[in-house]
């Protein structure tokens, strides 16, 4: 029984990586805001990764000083400015096919508020995994036609680099997840092995602790890990085509099988190695592939 638990969240996992991919890329051409003005830059990945240090520097401290409510204050002002772009962004491009629309404005803002009510008010795995899908698609779009694929790979490569350090090294960023962790917020996908899950069985750093010496109840995955990978996806699909974007999907799933092959291991693992070194050279190998074709 247990072994197919295991493979239940395998799969479910790498489901939930396929919609993310699948949706982001339905969605790229309807999303008209950039993150960066030049997306040919090699600064812009440089500046990715120095404000990613530095929010989670923030946090940490926030953390270290007991400011939980700061924290979650700005953690639910984030996640509800998301959901309004990527609710009206989907809005605005399959239903109405224009850009100015302020009732549609109005609706979107209005479904955003409502979904971070629903997320505050019900402590929901399937709530905070459904929401935590959204983010994903959003984020990772906006950066994906933000930057060419040459940038993306060079940001990859520094996260990866950074969250091997991160976890292995200093292991603040396992601090950091343990903390999140507690505020039941889509910053982490939670994939259960059994129905009766709940999300108080992982509220408090002792059970976690406890349940790290016995079977995990469920499986803990970064949202980062889901949405850092989707960038080069969506950006070799705008910038380059559909199938170098396939192929980046490809390596990222089996990136992500590597990833979970030792689910029973409750150490903590840095994934962005396994999913971002599988898209790059899932997509750089199509890339020779067409060239040898062609």
């Amino acid at each position: 029984m247990q072994l197919l638990d295991n493979y239940r969240s395998i799969i479910a996992i790498i489901c939930i990586f396929l919609l993310i991919q699948v949706l982001s890329l339905c969605m790229a051409p309807y999303y008209h805001i950039k993150t960066f003005e030049d997306p040919t830059s090699l600064l812009n990945a440089i500046y990715f990764v120095i404000i990613m240090v530095f929010a989670t520097v923030i946090i940490l401290l926030l953390s270290k000083y007991n400011m939980k409510r700061v924290i979650y204050a700005l953690l639910i002002f984030s996640i509800f400015l998301t959901l309004y772009i990527a609710i009206d962004a989907f809005l605005l491009g399959f239903i109405a096919k224009s850009t100015v629309s302020i009732f549609l404005h109005a609706i979107s803002i209005m479904i955003a508020i409502f979904l971070t009510v629903i997320l505050f008010k019900f402590k929901r795995w399937y709530i905070i995994d459904f929401v935590g899908i959204i983010l994903a698609v959003t984020i990772g779009t906006l950066f994906g036609i933000s930057l060419i694929p040459i940038v993306s790979i060079v940001l990859l490569l520094l996260l990866a680099i950074y969250d091997y350090i991160s976890v292995y090294k200093t292991k603040h960023m396992i601090t950091l997840a343990d903390d999140l962790i507690d505020y039941n917020l889509p910053l982490l996908l939670v994939i259960p092995k059994d129905k009766n899950f709940s999300m108080a069985d992982y509220k408090l750093k002792e059970n976690r602790n406890k349940n790290a010496k016995k079977d995990r109840k469920a499986l803990i995955i970064g949202l980062g890990d889901l949405i850092i990978p989707t960038i080069l996806i969506v950006s070799s699909n705008v910038y380059v085509g559909l199938l170098p974007s396939i192929g980046a999907i490809i390596g990222g799933v089996i990136g992500l099988f590597f990833l979970l092959r030792d689910i029973n291991n409750s150490k903590p693992k840095a994934g962005l190695p396994f999913l971002n070194g599988g898209v790059i050279l899932g997509f750089l190998i199509t890339l020779f592939l067409i060239s040898i074709i062609q």
